[in-house]
C-alpha cells in the first residue's frame, strides 16, 4: 500500500489510489451540505425540494465517511481521521455524541460482534413484566421474529471502557 505525501514529507492518505477519491468525496459532501441550505432558503418550491434531497444525500454520504474515519481508513494520520470524522458526524446529524464515542462504540460492535446501545431494554423488561409477557406471547404479526428475552444481570456501560478489562469476556 503506497501513500501520498503531504506537505513537509508527512504521509496523509493511506493509499495513493484513494487519495483523489477521498478528497473529492469530502469536498463534495461538505459543498452539497452547505449548498442544500441555499436551495432550501429559496422562495421556489422546486429549489426547496432539491435542497432537502441534496441535504439528505450529503447526510447519508457523511454517515459513510464517519464509518470510514472510525476505522481509520480515510487518512493515514489518526488526527486527520478524527477531524474528518467530527466534521462528517456534524453533517450527518450525529452530533449527539463525540466522534471518539461513536468510534469507540462502533469498533466495540466489531470486537464483540454485538450492537452496543445506551438503552437498557433488559431493565425496561424487568420494570414492566406485562410488556415482557406480551412480547414473549408471540402473537401473530406482520414480521415473524423470534425474540429471545432472557434477562441476565445488567452489564454496566462505561463511557470509555478499557477493551481488555471491562469488556473482554472472562475465560471460564
Amino acid at each position: 500500500m503506497s501513500a501520498t505525501l503531504a506537505p513537509r514529507g508527512r504521509v496523509l492518505f493511506r493509499d495513493r489510489g484513494d487519495a483523489w477519491a477521498n478528497s473529492l468525496v469530502l469536498v463534495l459532501t461538505g459543498s452539497a451540505w452547505l449548498g442544500s441550505f441555499l436551495l432550501m432558503g429559496s422562495s421556489q418550491v422546486l429549489c426547496n425540494v432539491l435542497g432537502v434531497l441534496l441535504c439528505a444525500h450529503a447526510m447519508v454520504v457523511a454517515a459513510y465517511l464517519v464509518h470510514e474515519a472510525a476505522h481509520q481508513t480515510l487518512f493515514a494520520v489518526t488526527r486527520a481521521n478524527r477531524y474528518a470524522g467530527e466534521a462528517a458526524s456534524f453533517i450527518a446529524g450525529a452530533s449527539y455524541a463525540s466522534f471518539e464515542r461513536i468510534r469507540h462504540i462502533h469498533i466495540r460492535h466489531h470486537v464483540d460482534r454485538v450492537d452496543l446501545v445506551c438503552f437498557d431494554f433488559k431493565g425496561l423488561l424487568r420494570r414492566h413484566p406485562a410488556l415482557r409477557r406480551a412480547l414473549e406471547a408471540k402473537k401473530p404479526c406482520l414480521l415473524d421474529v423470534d425474540v429471545n428475552l432472557a434477562v441476565e444481570a445488567p452489564r454496566p456501560l462505561y463511557a470509555f471502557p478499557a477493551y481488555h478489562e471491562a469488556w473482554t469476556p472472562k475465560a471460564k
